[in-house]
C-alpha cells in the first residue's frame, strides 16, 4: 500500500504530483504575467517605458540583497581594488542597463529594419564583410554584455545570415515566446542539443553567434582564468571552430551614454592546432575568454555580475 501511495504521489523524476502541480501554477501564473508586461511595455511610448524600467532597475537594487551582494563579490574578485562605492555604482548601472535591454528585447516585434539600423553603429564592418564574401560562415563567440540580443538583430538587419545559439527553456510557452521575439527581429534561433543544425548553419555560410562567458555545468567545459581566477568555461564554440575550419570571430555590444550602441568586431582569432584535442581547446578557450575578459573591463558596468561565474 504504502509503495502505491508513493507511485501515485510522484512524477517519474520522482518530484511529488502536488509539487510537479504548484510548479506549473507558477510556470503559467509567471507566463502570463509576462504576456501582461509585454502587452504594456508595447502600448507605453518607448521614452516612459524606460522611465518605468528604470525605476524597477533601481527598486531591485535597493531590495534584492541576494543579486546585489553576488555582483559586488564577484566584482571583487575582478577588481580586488575597486572601492565599494565605486562597485556598488557599477552594479546600480548594469541593472539599469538590463533594464534597458529588457524594454528594448520586448519591442522587438515593433521595429523596423531601418529603426534596428538606427539604433546602433558599427566598428570594423570590414571584417564582417570579408567574412561574408568568403561563405564559410564564422562562430561569433561574444558576452552578455551590453544589449547582446540586439547584436543579432542589427547584423541580420544589415543584411547578414546570423542564427544565435540558445538553450531550450524549461517551459515551452516562454519558449516559444522568446523563439518568437528573436524571429521578429530576422534572428535564427539553433538550439546546442542540436549539433546538425549548427553545422547546417556553418555550411549555409551564416554567422553562429554564441555567448560562453557563463559557467554551465552540462557544457563540455575546462577550467581558463578570467580575470585572474580559474573559471569554468564552454569550449563548444573553439570546438565548433576547430573541427569546421571557420574563423572564431569575437564581437560585442556596448551601450553608448547616449543610449545608442556600438558593435565591436576583432580580427578573428589565430587558433593554435598541435594536434592534441584537449590542449587546443584548453590554449584557444583561454584566448577566447581573454577577448571577452579585455571588452569587460573596458564596460564592466554592462556585463551580468550576478552570475556565479567563479564555483
Amino acid at each position: 500500500m504504502n509503495r502505491t501511495r508513493r507511485r501515485l504521489e510522484s512524477s517519474p523524476e520522482g518530484v511529488s504530483r502536488l509539487t510537479w502541480f504548484f510548479r506549473g501554477v507558477r510556470r503559467r501564473g509567471a507566463y502570463h504575467a509576462l504576456i501582461v508586461l509585454r502587452a504594456v511595455v508595447q502600448a507605453l511610448p518607448e521614452r516612459l517605458a524606460h522611465a518605468l524600467f528604470r525605476f524597477l532597475a533601481d527598486l531591485v537594487f535597493i531590495t534584492v540583497g541576494v543579486h546585489r551582494r553576488r555582483a559586488l563579490d564577484n566584482l571583487h574578485i575582478a577588481f580586488p581594488t575597486m572601492p565599494q562605492a565605486q562597485a556598488r555604482w557599477i552594479v546600480k548601472r548594469m541593472l539599469r542597463n538590463l533594464a534597458r535591454n529588457a524594454v528594448e528585447f520586448i519591442r522587438f516585434p515593433l521595429y523596423s529594419r531601418q529603426r534596428i539600423l538606427s539604433m546602433v553603429t558599427i566598428d570594423r564592418k570590414d571584417i564582417v564583410d570579408r567574412l561574408a564574401r568568403d561563405g564559410r560562415g564564422a562562430v561569433a563567440v561574444s558576452a552578455h554584455l551590453g544589449n547582446w540580443e540586439l547584436l543579432g538583430a542589427a547584423i541580420a538587419a544589415m543584411g547578414y545570415k546570423i542564427s544565435v545559439v540558445a538553450r531550450r527553456i524549461y517551459y515551452h510557452r516562454f519558449e516559444e515566446l522568446l523563439r518568437g521575439t528573436r524571429r521578429a527581429a530576422g534572428v535564427r534561433v539553433v538550439y546546442r542539443d542540436e549539433p546538425k543544425a549548427l553545422l547546417r548553419a556553418l555550411r549555409d555560410g551564416q554567422f553562429l553567434g554564441i555567448l560562453p562567458d557563463m559557467d554551465i555545468v552540462k557544457l563540455d567545459s575546462v577550467y581558463v582564468e578570467f580575470f585572474g581566477r580559474l573559471a569554468l568555461t564552454p569550449t563548444g564554440p573553439v570546438a565548433l571552430a576547430l573541427r569546421t575550419g571557420v574563423p572564431l570571430v569575437p564581437a560585442f555590444i556596448v551601450r553608448n551614454d547616449d543610449g545608442s550602441h556600438r558593435i565591436l568586431v576583432e580580427e578573428p582569432l589565430e587558433l593554435i592546432r598541435t594536434g592534441n584535442m584537449q590542449k587546443d581547446l584548453l590554449v584557444n578557450t583561454m584566448r577566447a575568454t581573454k577577448a571577452i575578459e579585455r571588452v569587460i573591463r573596458k564596460y564592466p558596468d554592462q556585463w551580468m555580475w550576478m552570475h556565479r561565474r567563479w564555483q
